[in-house]
């Protein structure tokens, strides 16, 4: 998702579905960035699969660990699960821990 500008374009709701799912679905657009961010693809992919390690976990006790161990002294907030942070954040963590 870093690399697109992400739309929605349509909902659809579990009755549209046989067996109908217990969550909310959506059509969306993705439309690739005429200049994507630059950043350290591998950080990233780290700073993403460590922050998603450990099911609805408060980031504090898995990207906080990692984040120390880097050396990272920015302001991040660790009081959050992995899925409530948006995807520019990931991002910005990566640029900031690349430097």
């Amino acid at each position: 998702q870093w690399r697109y500008a992400m739309d929605n374009v349509l909902f659809v709701p579990p009755e549209s579905f046989d067996p109908p799912p217990r969550v909310d679905s959506a059509i969306v657009r993705m439309v690739p960035l005429a200049v994507p961010p630059a950043l350290d693809v591998v950080r990233y992919g780290a700073i993403v699969q460590v922050a998603f390690s450990q099911r609805r976990k408060i980031l504090r006790n898995t990207l906080g660990r990692w984040l120390d161990e880097q050396g990272f002294s920015g302001e991040f907030d660790l009081q959050r699960r992995a899925e409530e942070v948006p995807v520019s954040e990931y991002v910005a963590l990566a640029q900031a821990t690349q430097a």
